[in-house]
């Protein structure tokens, strides 16, 4: 029977839970006095979109895999070659839409609202509104996207001889706008897998390990105590620097900003110390034992459901990553076709598992979006640890609660850019369900001369790119993301050896996890310190 409204449904659904995700997530980390209204509802609607990239990739394989009768071996009845244009198509669309409108915010959108909000407060410009400065220092960034995009379009690529497999010679067959657009994306794609190295990779290897690990607090009260005495000298340190009153509106821009971070932080940090603070001062032993309770409680649930399948799923996605770059290197022509192939050799664990979920609808969907999710959340983990900045450099804070427009601006941009490279990690990752999905073909023909392999089982084979069109039919994600790879050799390669530099820097995160010291717990001596620092920050 043939899929109709239920996947479009589906996806509708899945779309509006992104959107809603995305709100909730920037309005739970938005500072709740120093926000900008205008920040939050942009940087949210981009979140939103990206994610509805996300939602769009399961649909789009379970779509060209209705189009197969996975029992016989070939196409239903019902999906003739116009039909199964239309569906592939009206994906295609749907896909080109999405990214155009990801380009156009990491190059247009974002940068103008960082400018804007980076700007608003600055009282030592006269000359130019903060509006003014934003759409002129966006200016650049919206005009590199124009000139890639007619990179993409018109350049010269290095000629590329056709092969005797269908396949690889249909990925030389597009027009301008399409040769733009996969330019664009390729672009992206591999920006945002320098931030999944970056990010993503020791986020994966150390948040389910950390979660194991922990006890009651991500940082010890002591420590909790130090942070705060060490943010507050920096504090008086700026207010020394501008003496007098209406120190603040004296600032310079840089200084002003970073007394903000620092405020925030100080914030946040007083916030933990005084929820810490009734659990230590009571001397009612019921009320210990119940929160004591609840806290073995919390540890139970953060090993059994949090650090344990976290991990586990890390180490899932990660071998299977490693499983298919190693299977690409012994079978592939190498970069003269960027190391793709044209045949599955290894079924990865993630692919049996996502074979699985497909044939019971939606559970592969549920498998993907909890991938996807868990990789914007290794992002957002590794910000709030380590700070949101650039090349190294922290500029501001994360937190719930206490997070600047900037950092937001920040965090979006990089959670939005990982999308795509996540999209061509999980297609490396399961190779065979992100190109065709359940689909098999039979080898067979029966009397009538039609493939069926009813009666002989063992001529049923799952589709490869050397199968014929007829019959398989590849999904379009994979056909977008093995064009901009195989056009531009450039691109094949160093996305093959930045997938290796992923792979390695998880497992080097997770030795390095396993061997670091862990903080000793809370001792009863210091209790005293947390009520006089408790003191201090009611004042």
């Amino acid at each position: 029977m043939r899929a109709t409204w239920e996947p479009w449904a589906l996806y509708a659904f899945l779309t509006m839970g992104g959107f809603g995700a995305a709100s909730g997530m920037i309005n739970w980390l938005q500072h709740k006095r120093e926000y900008d209204g205008a920040v939050t509802n942009t940087v949210g609607i981009a979140l939103g979109i990206a994610l509805s990239i996300v939602a769009l990739v399961p649909i789009d394989i379970y779509l060209v895999s209705s189009t197969s009768n996975i029992a016989i071996g070939a196409k239903h009845a019902w999906a003739t070659s116009i039909a199964v244009l239309e569906i592939t198509s009206t994906i295609k669309i749907l896909y080109y839409i999405l990214f155009g409108m990801l380009a156009l915010i990491c190059f247009g959108v974002l940068p103008f609202m960082y400018f804007y909000s980076d700007d608003k407060n600055n009282l030592d410009d006269l000359y130019s509104t903060p509006l003014h400065k934003a759409f002129a220092l966006s200016a650049v960034p919206a005009g590199i996207l124009v000139v890639l995009m007619l990179i993409g379009a018109y350049m010269r690529l290095p000629p590329i001889l056709p092969t005797n497999t269908p396949w690889f010679n249909s990925l030389l067959v597009q027009n301008g706008y399409e040769t733009g657009i996969s330019f664009i994306i390729g672009i992206i794609s591999f920006v945002g897998l320098i931030v999944m190295v970056t990010h993503v990779a020791y986020g994966l290897s150390h948040a389910g390990l950390f979660l194991i690990h922990q006890k009651r607090k991500e940082l010890d009260d002591i420590d909790v105590i130090g942070s705060l005495n060490n943010v507050r000298s920096c504090i008086d340190a700026l207010h020394q620097k501008y003496p007098g009153s209406n120190a603040e509106r004296r600032m310079k821009a840089q200084d002003r900003r970073k007394l903000q971070s620092l405020q925030s932080e100080q914030r946040y940090l007083e916030n933990r110390l005084t929820t810490r603070i009734p659990a230590v001062d009571t001397d009612n032993d019921s009320l210990k034992t119940i929160q004591q309770s609840a806290e073995a409680s919390c540890d139970i649930f953060n090993f059994a459901v949090g650090g344990v399948l976290l991990l586990a799923m890390a180490i899932v996605f990660v071998i299977s990553i490693m499983a298919t770059l190693i299977d690409h290197a012994l079978r592939s022509c190498g970069a003269q076709c960027s190391f793709l192939v044209t045949t599955f050799g290894t079924v990865t664990i993630l692919d049996a598992m996502l074979y699985a979920g497909l044939n019971m609808f939606s559970i592969d969907v549920v498998l993907v979006l909890v991938l996807a999710y868990y990789m914007i959340g290794c992002i957002f983990y590794m910000m709030k640890q380590y700070g949101v900045g650039v090349v190294g450099f922290s500029l501001y804070s994360l937190a719930p609660g206490s997070t600047l427009p900037q950092a937001l601006v920040l965090f979006t941009s990089a959670a939005i850019v990982s999308v795509p490279a996540w999209i061509y990690l999980m297609i490396i990752a399961a190779p065979q369900y992100m190109a065709f999905g359940a689909q098999t073909v039979c080898n067979v023909m029966d009397s009538t001369g039609k493939r069926n392999c009813t009666l002989t089982p063992a001529q049923l084979y799952s589709c490869q790119f050397t199968s014929p069109v007829d019959v398989c039919t590849p999904s379009i994600i994979s056909t977008l993301v093995s064009r901009y790879l195989y056009t531009l050799p450039l691109f094949g390669t160093g996305f093959y050896s930045v997938s290796w530099i992923f792979c390695i820097v998880v497992c080097i995160g997770v030795v390095m996890t396993v061997w670091s010291p862990q903080k000793k717990p809370l001792d009863q001596e210091h209790a005293h310190l947390i009520t006089n620092a408790s003191t201090v920050s009611r004042r």
